[in-house]
């Protein structure tokens, strides 16, 4: 019997909806891969058909960089086995996957109590450190927050995201919790002291990015910077530059180069860290279906849920009221989005979009359908061709792709986004990167 159960939204007057009342949406199973990275190794340390109780380790972590993982829900261990999964892109990198991953599948499952907060503001930054790093907290690039700290120089920038595509999820952050990633700054600025914090805002998060600017200039210096739409602003390299900063050098990582760039479900995610309700606590979700109108995807309906870390795909959109096998999964938005295949996929922290398109409907155009207009030339902010990488990369010429300067590409959907003929040149330059990186690690 399922017991995931739709609750439906209240519609709201831009077309987003509100989240929806009561507790977060209870799974029949947990699939929670142990392993989160290419370079991430761990072992299991628990058994088939043991009781874990919310909280508990289910891994231990090898080597560094490596992190823990623990189980959000009480439940019973079905099986530890490896299976072939593709995990979503970092923001701003390439997906891993698909990968033969050490996973955990709990049943079983029971609901949790509250949880017991910590009052983490009166802790020395040595002990901060220490809440954030057995769990971790994915960066930017996948590089764990605890290491972008320590590459930190001396006085650098803060840059708060808060332009994302997932607009009615922003909105939705921004209105309930904004004391919560004000929180999460101060801890920060307890780690490291920055020189100012620059808030990125979309059109349609004034209010609220006001309200999150007058709690942060308590703390330190903030600029707000307005942007005119969303995308690609949410896009950390991108965002240095509307911040005014030159743009970052693509080989190295942006904590190197003296930015830490946070979008503000990161925030909440640390402070929830920090208060000692994670990784016991659901995510928020937008989950919208695309319908392809003149060619372009345009959202039909939208729903925000709580998902708890670990709940298979299927299991998701069964609840609903969808059929797995006729929908195409995408995480993220559709222009920069990695594909969903397997409905077993589970779906973790760090996702907070799902587009999903019935199968055989992705608005697609091939390379054939470009009209040699330009607009991918004069847009791409590292001054690459991008048809004439994704041509090499369709065809398998990736060493010709590398000399032309694939692997500079920052993965932004610029080309994508600005195409009129809607070539999908962002997932060919993403899947020939993701290959190149491949062979260089062997």
């Amino acid at each position: 019997m399922l017991k995931l159960r739709p609750r439906p939204g209240i519609r709201l007057p831009h077309g987003a909806v509100a989240p929806p009342d009561g507790p977060p949406l209870l799974p029949q199973r947990l699939l929670l891969p142990l392993r989160h990275s290419r370079l991430d190794q761990s072992r299991p340390v628990v058994g088939e058909g043991q009781r874990v109780q919310a909280g508990q380790a289910l891994s231990h972590a090898l080597g560094l960089g490596a992190r823990t993982v623990a189980t959000p829900l009480a439940g019973r261990v079905a099986r530890v086995s490896t299976r072939l999964l593709s995990l979503p892109a970092a923001r701003g990198g390439a997906p891993a996957g698909p990968l033969p991953l050490p996973c955990v599948e709990l049943d079983e499952l029971e609901p949790r109590g509250a949880g017991q907060t910590r009052a983490w503001r009166q802790l020395e930054p040595e002990a901060l450190l220490a809440l954030l790093r057995p769990w971790g907290l994915p960066g930017e690039g996948g590089l764990p927050l605890d290491l972008e700290l320590e590459l930190l120089p001396a006085s650098s920038r803060l840059l708060l995201l808060a332009a994302s595509p997932a607009l009615p999820l922003l909105d939705h952050l921004l209105e309930s919790a904004p004391a919560a990633a004000a929180a999460a700054v101060a801890a920060l600025c307890r780690l490291h002291a920055f020189r100012e914090a620059v808030l990125l805002r979309g059109p349609a998060g004034r209010e609220g990015a006001g309200r999150l600017a007058a709690l942060l200039e308590k703390i330190l210096p903030v600029r707000v910077v307005a942007l005119e739409q969303g995308h690609p602003w949410d896009h950390p390299r991108l965002a240095a530059r509307a911040a005014g900063c030159p743009l970052p050098d693509p080989a190295r990582p942006l904590a190197a180069q003296g930015l830490l760039a946070l979008g503000l479900d990161r925030l909440w995610d640390l402070e929830a860290r920090l208060a000692g309700e994670w990784p016991l606590a659901p995510f928020w979700l937008l989950v919208q279906r695309l319908e392809p109108r003149r060619g372009l995807p345009a959202a039909s309906w939208q729903r925000l849920c709580q998902v708890w870390p670990g709940t298979p795909l299927g299991e998701l959109l069964s609840a609903l009221g969808l059929d797995p096998a006729e929908e195409l999964a995408l995480a993220g938005s559709p222009l920069e989005a990695s594909p969903l295949l397997d409905p077993e996929s589970p779906l973790l922290p760090g996702l907070r979009q799902l587009s999903l398109l019935p199968v055989g409907d992705l608005p697609a155009g091939g390379a054939e359908a470009c009209i040699s207009c330009g607009q991918c030339l004069d847009i791409c902010p590292v001054r690459l061709a991008p048809l004439r990488l994704a041509r090499l990369v369709e065809e398998r010429r990736l060493p010709e792709a590398r000399e032309l300067g694939l692997p500079h590409c920052l993965d932004c959907g610029l080309c994508t986004w600005i195409c009129p003929s809607r070539v999908e040149l962002g997932h060919h330059l993403r899947r020939g990167r993701l290959e190149l990186e491949e062979a260089r690690l062997g």
